[in-house]
């Protein structure tokens, strides 16, 4: 898996720059409910983001249980940075586990109980291809409270 090394590599640098952009946002407006994306919040958005890696690569690939991460009113971008440097850890952990093993099927069980079968290289797709999906929302969820987003990207300028 070492491309997808690489790749993660790049996921961070990327999210590193989200979330120091994130830092510059005050407490109160990463807390916002924003209607245009159901009611959920910049802080909550991203710690979905960070459940997600949770639920596919740790719960589902690897068989262990999942608490979610605590989404509150007063949650901060230390939280979130701290949610982040968990996730961090586990994709060491997935991909160590799954080295040489990228295209062997795991099966394993969905959320309503069903059996479901993904190869590794997959669920590092899938929960990449996820964060970044979410970070141009975030991103716009910014501008609509009055941020001027910064250049997020892989490749940034």
């Amino acid at each position: 898996m070492g491309y997808c090394v690489q790749q993660y590599q790049m996921v961070q640098g990327a999210r590193s720059a989200l979330l120091s952009y994130c830092s510059s946002i005050s407490q109160v407006h990463l807390n916002s409910v924003l209607p245009e994306f159901g009611n959920r919040s910049m802080a909550a958005l991203l710690l979905h983001v960070a459940d997600v890696y949770f639920g596919w690569l740790k719960e589902f690939a690897l068989g262990q249980q999942v608490i979610p991460f605590a989404i509150t009113a007063d949650t901060n971008i230390h939280d979130i940075t701290n949610a982040f440097e968990e996730v961090d850890a586990l994709v060491a952990i997935f991909l160590e586990h799954f080295r040489h093993k990228e295209q062997e099927p795991v099966t394993g069980r969905l959320r309503n109980g069903n059996a479901y079968q993904a190869t590794p290289f997959m669920l590092f797709t899938h929960v990449t291809t996820h964060e970044f999906h979410h970070k141009g929302q975030l991103l716009t969820m910014s501008r609509l409270l009055d941020y001027t987003p910064v250049d997020t990207d892989v490749i940034r300028f």
